[in-house]
């Protein structure tokens, strides 16, 4: 019987609990520890999720000698930090998104484990859904025919209040390193890596990116990226060929299947500015000229990043190959980039 990969859990937010319901439909791992500052969040979050140890410090879960593994859950801002010491003490590591806040950051993560040997990954989990790997085999094998245009939007309203994690700067907010940073990695996903992205950005009154509009240019590709706290958007990624489409189902994030549209009728109904329309069209069972290609999740999608990261720790790899460290790098870079330049007015996108 195969031996599980005993991931420790640093944090017990939102995404914590995520992590811990959806490695139960993982393959060869198991949540065994949980470490938070505050000792009755820890104990709690311990007895709810039956984990066996429930850690207040950093050291005393390093020092442990039945943990394989850590995943840091923590707000970004408190990435960096905490990724260090772990790093350090030889601890395989997976960060949830954003890496770090920074470009220099993520370069002395990568560098650290680079110079100790140890595990390092970005979960940016979108990249591993069977959604998106199946749309993407779907495009390698010609089915859409060439690639011409691309579009990610994500945005969601968030009312507007500067000591939250969305707004301050010190927590690490802004609409790019929250949201953007998958519509970047995914355009990477489908497209390779960037020849060119520019873009611009409307601030919050915090000084962060409320909004931004992006360019990821790929050969004659010019992928439009979006995202956003002032509105709710469609939250689709759309990949157009020369002989039909794929629409990816809302939020594309966590995506349960796609649709492949083989008409300019299909694909407008299906991307369609108003929303309570283009979702009743997604709901018609026969929509002329769409095919459904449904992938469904036992949990919410984290099991697949989850049984990923184990598999590539059992088998000694210092990355995992669909989420390289380099790409998040690129995808810092070209965010720093963006924001480098001043904010545009604010106003409709």
């Amino acid at each position: 019987m195969e031996t599980n990969i005993r991931w420790a859990v640093v944090g017990t937010g939102a995404i914590a609990e995520t992590f811990v319901n959806d490695s139960h439909h993982a393959v060869g791992a198991e949540v065994t520890a949980i470490c938070s500052r505050n000792e009755d969040r820890a104990r709690i979050f311990a007895e709810r999720h039956a984990i066996t140890h429930f850690y207040t410090g950093l050291d005393d879960l390093l020092a442990a000698s039945d943990i394989d593994a850590v995943y840091l859950a923590t707000p970004n801002s408190a990435h960096f930090e905490a990724a260090r010491k772990i790093i350090q003490a030889g601890k395989p590591l997976l960060i949830e998104k954003s890496m770090t806040t920074t470009v220099a950051d993520a370069e002395e993560l990568a560098r650290l484990a680079k110079e100790q040997g140890t595990f390092l990954m970005e979960g940016l989990w979108t990249r591993y859904l069977p959604a998106l790997n199946r749309a993407k085999a779907a495009i390698e094998e010609g089915r859409i025919g060439e690639i011409t245009g691309f579009k990610a939007e994500l945005a969601f309203f968030k009312q507007f209040d500067p000591k939250s994690r969305f707004f301050s700067k010190d927590l690490g907010g802004g609409s790019l390193l929250d949201l953007g940073i998958y519509t970047l990695s995914i355009a990477e996903f489908f497209l390779g890596e960037a020849d060119t992205v520019s873009g611009t950005w409307q601030s919050a009154p915090t000084g962060v990116d409320l909004r931004a509009d992006l360019t990821f240019g790929k050969g004659t590709v010019k992928a439009q990226l979006s995202c956003g706290f002032d509105r709710d958007g469609s939250n689709l990624c759309v990949v157009a060929g020369t002989k039909c489409s794929i629409v990816i189902a809302p939020p594309f994030i966590a995506a349960k299947g796609f649709f492949i549209a083989t008409n300019t009728m299909s694909r407008s109904l299906l991307t369609a500015e108003n929303g309570l329309f283009r979702k009743a069209a997604a709901r018609v069972p026969l929509l002329p000229g769409a095919r459904w290609r449904g992938c469904p999740l036992k949990g919410t999608g984290l099991e697949w990043e989850i049984s990923a990261a184990s598999a590539a720790i059992k088998n000694g790899l210092l990355q995992e190959p669909a989420m390289p460290v380099d790409a998040t790098i690129r995808a810092l870079k070209q965010i720093e980039q963006v924001l480098a330049s001043p904010a545009a007015p604010n106003g409709p996108g």
